[in-house]
């Protein structure tokens, strides 16, 4: 029975933390060494998103690495996502959740169809890349991802929700790219 029960929360224990992945509070201070501090406008609250590194190939496509972690997973707090990556990595958003609420796990995932948001990280910096919605445009599980400016907004909540970041935020635009294994 003892073993039934540590196996059954063996399983049970990865999903404790669904809710978010390396999503940084209000108490973060500036990033230690030279990891930079991202910042994505993300609404509706039901909606989370992944993040993962990777590398842009020789013919300028997004690849996914297979052997690392995803650098962020999680949904917007008061419409924002905050967190924190490794200076020099190639990061995409590679993933959006449609949960149905924002303390939900469980969800369906729609992928990019072919053009995904890439963007790299620099040294020591706070950066906005924008306000990402997204818009489900198959049955097969596939999203469009739009981007709007909300540069001033972000730079408000920043400042009003994590005092303790002292860098200016910085403006830096998504690049848009196609996905290995694009489907057109």
């Amino acid at each position: 029975m003892k073993l039934k029960l540590a196996f059954a929360l063996a399983l049970l224990a990865p999903l404790s933390g669904c809710l978010s992945y390396n999503q940084l509070t209000n108490s973060t201070v500036t990033p230690p060494g030279d990891d930079s501090i991202f910042v994505i406008g993300l609404t509706p609250d039901n909606y989370r998103i992944s993040v993962w590194p990777g590398h842009i190939n020789e013919h300028g496509v997004f690849v996914k690495s297979q052997i690392r972690n995803a650098a962020f997973y999680g949904g917007a707090q008061n419409g924002y996502v905050v967190f924190k990556a490794k200076t020099g990595d190639v990061l995409a958003i590679t993933n959006a959740r449609i949960v149905n609420s924002s303390k939900s796990v469980f969800g369906l995932d729609y992928g990019p169809r072919c053009d995904t948001l890439v963007f790299k990280v620099p040294k020591g910096q706070a950066v906005y890349l924008g306000d990402v919605a997204f818009t489900p445009i198959s049955a097969d599980g596939h999203i469009a991802p739009s981007v709007s400016d909300h540069f001033e907004a972000a730079r408000h909540f920043i400042s009003a929700s994590f005092p303790a970041i002292k860098q200016p935020l910085v403006d830096s635009p998504f690049m848009h790219m196609p996905t290995l294994g694009c489907v057109e």
